[in-house]
């Protein structure tokens, strides 16, 4: 897709889909995994979940307001570099977020190796 429509179109289809993705299977995601709540800690179990079923070992660490959660690799997405085209992936996450409590943040940081580290943050303030 990138070598046809170059990396910022890509980017920008890839995050159009995982949006939509979110807003269509979040609720079924929760249900499966048996969702309790929507503070931090349970939308970050949620989305630890989904992140552990491509077989990527997930750590959670954290409190009441802020969770962080690890990985040190993203099968099957380890091998796409452009930040454009991860940060569309990575919308899949953000729109699930929003949807389970919009007073949650959450930021994506990537690691070295490939894997990545997200903050979600309960900023105790309606975000949209």
């Amino acid at each position: 897709m990138e070598r046809l429509f170059g990396t910022v179109a890509t980017g920008h289809l890839v995050e159009s889909g995982m949006r939509t993705l979110a807003v269509q299977y979040t609720a079924d995601f929760a249900q499966t995994v048996g969702l309790q709540g929507n503070d931090v800690r349970a939308v970050a179990g949620l989305l630890s979940a989904i992140v552990a079923s491509f077989r990527n070992p997930v750590s959670l660490e954290g409190g009441q307001d802020r969770v962080v959660l690890s990985f040190p690799r993203y099968v099957p997405f380890e091998h796409v570099e452009a930040e454009a085209v991860r940060d569309g992936i990575f919308a899949f996450f953000a729109m699930a977020t929003r949807i389970l409590n919009g007073r949650i943040s959450i930021r994506r940081e990537r690691h070295a190796g490939g894997g990545e580290r997200w903050t979600l943050v309960d900023e105790k303030r309606w975000l949209w």
